[in-house]
């Protein structure tokens, strides 16, 4: 997607985005190119003496030749950008064209052409006014009547500079290489003289950084060194959450202010406080496609009519002492749940004395049951290490949930609701 966007109309930081519709014209563009080429080319066999044969096979080899760069260099830099296929832009355009050129009746080809080029023209003048000037205006100062209405408001500041007085972020579920925008509303509390830039973070609670980006303030826009102290002004931003990023998972959305010659951060505060770090709210961040569970032990257990456990796998069956036993367990959320329920996983023997355990909320903490979709399911793995003194035996996997504040387990019901236990054994682990 980054790809195709930035190929045609994508500017600034990659951050600038034309309407829709220009996306899809230029989609028209290549989709007809393309189904155009089969016939240039019967033509072209009809009348090779049309055609440069060898400069057709040039052009395609160059083409690939780009094109398996440009594959090896994302193999090692995550940088789905169009400009980087641009050395092959030419040959690309020339092989387009002549696949266009062969769909209308040839007395109008020349029209057709004509006007495709003037309309590409009248769009490439039209985008520096109305997408590029507008995304770099410097912002306005809200009007009183308008402070009421932000939202999310909150009391964050740093340093003595400036004040956080709330934010909107744009959207409730997100995906790996997608944009998060994120609108914060700023006062300057005195006169500046540095041009701070802001720094939003996309962390998740298990410490990974999944997101990150830096600019100053109305990309560059409104600099704080021009701020009136007293203004308020809704600033525009955006942080990609990485390619790579582990899912499902919790974004925590974070944000810092800081002094980039010297790397000198404006100490933040919350709520009167002093803190590490400023967080907005959490992401969700899911997978592109739903994801395809092979489940070794299928199960059904019904957990508090919230959660089923519809199955697990364990890589160790047969273990030694020291050994770590990988369990991997598959969960379905049956409603929304407000609550953040944490896992337990306990190896015990025939008296039911615990040799190893994990307790944790789901996938490492990172996805939590509130988060939850119903029918949703989530592949949450755990790690068992055994003790160096660990009796030779058969061993069980006692498996449950429970809320830590109250430590207080959900049941195990039956088709009648009927409470069965508060854990299910799974097994046997010799």
């Amino acid at each position: 997607e980054g790809f195709r966007l930035s190929y045609w109309a994508v500017f600034g930081w990659f951050n600038v985005l034309a309407s829709p519709w220009v996306y899809r014209f230029f989609d028209l563009v290549v989709l007809l190119g393309v189904v155009g080429l089969p016939l240039a080319l019967i033509r072209a066999t009809k009348k090779p003496e049309t055609v440069s044969f060898s400069s057709l096979a040039l052009m395609l080899i160059w083409i690939a030749v780009v094109g398996l760069g440009y594959v090896r260099y994302n193999q090692l830099i995550e940088a789905a950008t169009g400009r980087l296929v641009f050395p092959a832009i030419a040959c690309s355009s020339i092989l387009l064209s002549w696949g266009l050129n062969q769909l209308p009746p040839q007395r109008w080809a020349g029209a057709f052409v004509a006007l495709l080029g003037v309309t590409m023209f009248v769009i490439a003048m039209i985008i520096p006014f109305w997408y590029i000037a507008p995304a770099y205006a410097t912002p306005l100062p809200l009007a009183p009547h308008e402070l009421e209405s932000i939202p999310n408001q909150l009391d964050a500041r740093f340093g003595d500079e400036i004040k956080l007085l709330g934010y909107e972020v744009e959207g409730d579920v997100f995906r790996p290489s997608e944009l998060v925008y994120v609108t914060l509303y700023w006062q300057g509390l005195t006169a500046m003289e540095r041009d701070y830039s802001v720094s939003l973070i996309v962390l998740t609670p298990g410490g990974d950084l999944i997101g990150q980006e830096d600019s100053y303030p109305g990309l560059g826009s409104s600099p704080t060194s021009g701020w009136t102290p007293g203004d308020v002004f809704a600033d525009r931003s955006w942080v990609r959450v990485r390619r790579r990023a582990d899912t499902p998972t919790i974004g925590w959305l974070g944000v810092s202010v800081y002094h980039l010659p010297t790397m000198e951060r404006l100490a933040p505060w919350r709520k009167g406080q002093p803190v590490d770090q400023v967080f907005l709210e959490p992401l969700e961040i899911v997978s592109w496609e739903p994801e395809d569970h092979e489940v070794s032990h299928p199960t059904a257990v019904n957990f508090g009519n919230e959660i089923d456990l519809i199955g697990y796998d364990i890589d160790e069956a047969r273990a030694r002492p020291g050994d770590t036993v990988d369990v991997t367990l598959y969960w379905r959320a049956r409603e929304e749940m407000g609550q953040d329920y944490t896992v337990f996983t306990h190896l015990i023997d025939d008296g039911g004395e615990i040799w190893a355990q994990s307790d944790d909320q789901p996938v490492r903490g990172d996805y939590p049951t509130s988060f939850w979709d119903p029918g949703q399911v989530v592949r949450d793995q755990y790690e068992l290490i055994l003790p160096s003194d660990i009796p030779p035996g058969e061993y069980q996997l006692e498996l449950g949930l429970y809320l830590a504040p109250t430590a207080e387990r959900l049941p195990v019901l039956d088709d009648a609701g009927h409470m069965l236990d508060n854990r299910v054994l799974v097994g046997p682990i010799d």
